[in-house]
């Protein structure tokens, strides 16, 4: 089986996620992917698997075009994704959702005839067994864990004699057990043909189980790279070295001790230590976007004490952690904070500000400062729908300075925006730094961490495995 992506690429609106990408992946090879966050590792995923359609260039399958190529198509050519999110329905059974996406493939009747039943039931439990897993299949899949939920989906794909499988940024947060268990299918998959894109953020997991490896920088494949002849030092040099986006870094002393939390824990997270002070920026690698791995769930969610000030504090959702002076931006922040049918100025003022009741001159006037600062060529009264995405972020950053706080959280803030746009927020929270306010930015971007971190924690499995002072020197240990 031979699978090749000619000269793609993909835009949204003015945003280029891929810039003329050309690859070639061939049946019995894993394929690892690592780069820059936002270069085009998960469109180049979404590409190959029908679920976006590329602006330009072709795919071919066996020397074969793929005409309208979709994930319906793509599924039934044997092109399977296994993401993060997970795909499993939450209120069927595991057995349900395994006997439901191998019909769909198959074409069979949607709950397949007893004979197809019995045949992929009979199926998945030798792998079950192969696999050492011992579970109880007539429970709903949202009693697993996200880990096992990601393991029941690769098996499921495994009964499809599949041909191509990516696999998206499973083994984030993913148990040692489960691990073992993601080492053992890819191994079994790749022995009987089918090629595999593994994409993730932690490279020492793409050294481990790749055979190639390429590297994606602004979107674009800048190399392919035979994973025997290289280690992990020499690819994270390539990458230091090809990445322009760096964010600028600006030196402080840290001063007074502002925030911190001591022994959070929760099922996942173990003894969760960190302290941020005035005018530092805390990094923190290897946190889940979700669940109880994430930093909204440690703390809002978990158990451990929290001090302010020296003074501990009980923060259980976020309005508690605004009255503390804590102010939370993650991932969703659009989705959760934005109103889509209001005006820039309706979005960018916190009630803080609004219940001074100040004239429309002058709250246009906060506003049109802002905007200028955020050089955003917009009116107060502009819909803020009107704005790209980094745009928007951008206004709700305005509006989290407003609320003035004194420990600001970024949580994967820069995801799926655009490099200007990236630097502009991390002007801003260098500015912050400026002004002695705490910040902690979360994120598994190597190059946003390390460019611009005092201090960066690495968690693993739940757990803190480093503390490190990043200085120039110290740049490496991130990827260890």
């Amino acid at each position: 089986m031979i699978f090749t992506m000619a000269e793609v690429s993909k835009r949204y609106c003015d945003n280029v996620v891929l810039e003329h990408v050309s690859m070639k992946i061939e049946g019995g090879k894993v394929y690892g992917l690592t780069g820059d966050n936002g270069g085009g590792k998960s469109t180049i995923a979404n590409i190959v698997c029908g679920v976006v359609a590329p602006d330009e260039g072709s795919l071919m399958m066996d020397g074969k075009r793929c005409i309208n190529w979709n994930i319906k198509k793509a599924m039934r050519e044997g092109v399977f994704l296994v993401a993060h999110e997970t795909t499993m329905l939450p209120y069927l059974s595991v057995e349900e959702n395994i006997l439901l996406g191998i019909n769909f493939v198959k074409r069979n009747p949607i709950w397949g005839t007893f004979i197809h039943r019995m045949k992929y039931k009979k199926k998945y439990k030798e792998l079950l067994k192969r696999y050492g897993i011992t579970l109880d299949t007539s429970v709903t899949s949202i009693r697993l864990s996200r880990s096992m939920q990601n393991i029941m989906e690769l098996i499921r794909v495994q009964i499809c004699n599949p041909k191509i499988v990516v696999i998206d940024e499973v083994d984030t947060n993913m148990d040692v057990d489960s691990q073992k268990v993601l080492d053992k299918i890819i191994k079994d998959l790749a022995c009987a043909g089918s090629a595999i894109i593994y994409i993730s953020h932690n490279l020492e997991s793409i050294m481990k189980r790749s055979d190639v490896i390429g590297i994606l920088v602004e979107n674009q494949v800048i190399d392919m790279m035979d994973a025997s002849a290289v280690n992990a030092e020499s690819v994270m040099d390539t990458l230091l070295r090809l990445s322009k986006e760096k964010p600028p870094k600006i030196l402080l002393r840290p001063q007074a001790m502002i925030f911190e939390m001591k022994h959070i824990h929760n099922t996942i997270i173990e003894d969760f230590s960190i302290e941020v002070r005035e005018g530092e920026i805390v990094g923190i690698l290897g946190l889940d976007k979700e669940g109880d791995a994430s930093f909204t769930n440690i703390l809002f969610q978990s158990k451990g004490v929290k001090f302010f000030r020296g003074k501990e504090v009980k923060i259980g959702m976020p309005q508690e952690a605004a009255d503390s002076g804590v102010i939370l931006l993650d991932a969703n922040v659009i989705q959760n904070y934005m109103f889509m049918n209001s005006s820039i100025r309706e979005n960018m003022l916190p009630y803080s500000i609004l219940k001074k009741h100040l004239s429309d001159e002058l709250l246009n006037e906060i506003c049109r400062r802002y905007l200028k600062k955020l050089a955003i060529t917009a009116g107060p009264e502009d819909k803020i729908e009107e704005l790209s995405t980094g745009q928007q972020k951008k206004i709700l950053i305005a509006k989290s300075i407003l609320s003035e706080g004194e420990i600001y959280v970024f949580d994967r803030l820069t995801d799926n925006i655009d490099v200007i746009s990236r630097i502009d927020i991390y002007n801003i929270i260098n500015e912050l730094k400026r002004n002695g306010k705490g910040i902690v930015l979360i994120s598994n971007d190597f190059n946003e961490i390390f460019g611009i971190s005092d201090i960066v924690y690495k968690v693993k499995e739940g757990k803190i495995i480093q503390k490190i002072n990043n200085d120039k020197q110290n740049d490496k240990k991130l990827y260890r």
